[in-house]
């Protein structure tokens, strides 16, 4: 990956990075994937929940950011 100047990083960090950078925007998606969500039916806060063991920070910090 160095080759290419890619790291690696967790799940969490990666987020977390993306949520510092535009949080209104990950809310957006995140409310996006929510919606596409139909069988069963997701919430906003169940997005979050589903991602709370991999992305602890990033959950909380978008919970902050809940339309």
């Amino acid at each position: 990956m160095a080759r290419y100047n890619i790291e690696s990083a967790h799940p969490d960090t990666f987020l977390t990075d993306l949520a510092d950078r535009a949080p209104e925007i990950m809310a957006q998606v995140i409310e996006r994937q929510a919606a596409a969500l139909r069988n069963p039916p997701k919430t906003y806060d169940d997005i979050l929940d589903n991602l709370t063991g991999q992305a602890p920070r990033f959950a909380a910090l978008m919970r902050e950011y809940r339309p």
